[in-house]
């Protein structure tokens, strides 16, 4: 008979963080059992795999197998948890990962109650995983499975955050590569602590790494950025990037340009300064302007040339004027939402085999607030 338990959130979508949560109707969740040793009386260090997932019911059986034989490779060292939350998936995507759950004791299911965002999805893994080492990657098989052990080695040297840098993407369209050269290349600019380049949410944290960016409590997270504000001791791993496996991506355009005005706006007061000065160069190029003007004026010189361009030193300063007001906005309303202390997510059910090292079901910013 299956040991696999659903665990349905109540109208608040909150539970506290005790070594056993109670869960009305089915008693107490106790937390994942002690580590086990090896063979020469070592405790095995458990190693937690971070998976968002949208609509990937296509490649979902095949990730799943791939991973299954990671697992089995690392079996003898680490012990191992496979955590798939479900952001707000409208086709099989929650039904497929319970089949996995009732199959494989290493997989828990999450689903949030919508679709909250990648970020908010990695989030959620991270504030569940219990591991001494996590590992975060994509459903989609664009991250391999198979780079987890070299990241692991790169661990077991010290590093508290191994970033993985892509060499080659295949099977990405030329307007992609250009927009991605071209956020990088602004993100060494404007952000106070830019990103490496080519380098994703494909990332392993140390526990102590984890446990400090889960300490940040920002409600808009730019995780990369948040990561690499974390100071700690990094090291890379290249790798080429393989196509989708299967499924379509579900980046958008507008959702990469989104994610990059968040990379900017989060990074620091840099992007304010920079728009600072952009509007200081072009009042007083306006300034100057209407100063040649004048002159003119005074000398009996003719005008309308000098007039027409300064017209045109207005409409440029109005233009850029009203785009800074919008970039003001958008602090604005990032404050205004910081200081509400909305949950980062909401979770609405959980599905596991074994017992879970259950930690919290809605983000902590509403919790310590």
């Amino acid at each position: 008979m299956s040991n696999e338990v659903h665990v349905r959130m109540d109208s608040h979508g909150l539970l506290s963080r005790p070594s056993d949560v109670a869960v009305p109707g089915l008693g107490n969740i106790p937390s994942a059992p002690a580590s086990h040793a090896h063979g020469d009386g070592e405790a095995r260090p458990l190693l937690s795999l971070v998976v968002p997932c949208r609509n990937e019911q296509e490649v979902l059986p095949l990730f799943v197998e791939r991973v299954s034989c990671l697992l089995k490779e690392l079996d003898a060292d680490y012990r191992s948890e496979v955590l798939l939350i479900d952001d707000g998936s409208t086709d099989a995507t929650w039904a497929l990962i319970c089949e996995v759950v009732r199959s494989d004791g290493h997989f828990r299911g999450i689903k949030l109650s919508r679709n909250f965002g990648q970020q908010a999805a990695l989030t959620c893994g991270y504030e569940f995983a219990a591991g001494d080492a996590v590992v975060s990657l994509d459903a989609d098989l664009q991250d391999p499975p198979e780079l987890v052990p070299e990241m692991l080695a790169r661990w077991r040297e010290g590093a508290d955050v191994v970033l993985t840098v892509r060499t080659s993407r295949t099977g990405e369209t030329w307007a992609k590569l250009q927009t991605a050269r071209l956020f990088y290349w602004l993100s060494a600019r404007l952000c106070s602590y830019p990103i490496r380049a080519e380098s994703g949410d494909f990332r392993l944290l140390s526990r102590r790494g984890l446990d400090a960016l889960l300490s940040l409590r920002e409600q808009h997270r730019y995780i990369r950025g948040m990561v690499q504000w974390l100071g700690f001791r990094t090291a890379e791993v290249a790798y080429d990037r393989p196509g989708r496996a299967a499924g379509r991506t579900k980046y958008s355009y507008r959702a990469m340009a989104a994610l990059a005005l968040e990379a900017f706006v989060t990074s620091g007061r840099s992007f304010l300064g920079l728009a600072g000065r952009l509007t200081a160069l072009i009042a007083g190029l306006c300034l100057l302007g209407w100063m040649g003007l004048l002159v003119a004026w005074g000398l009996g010189l003719s005008v309308e040339g000098v007039l027409g361009s300064a017209v045109g030193l207005l409409i440029v300063l109005g233009t850029v004027s009203v785009l800074f007001q919008v970039l003001a906005a958008e602090y604005l309303g990032r404050i205004f939402e910081q200081v509400r202390q909305r949950p980062v997510y909401i979770v609405e059910e959980l599905c596991v085999q074994q017992p879970v090292a259950v930690q919290n079901l809605a983000s902590p910013q509403r919790q310590q607030g």
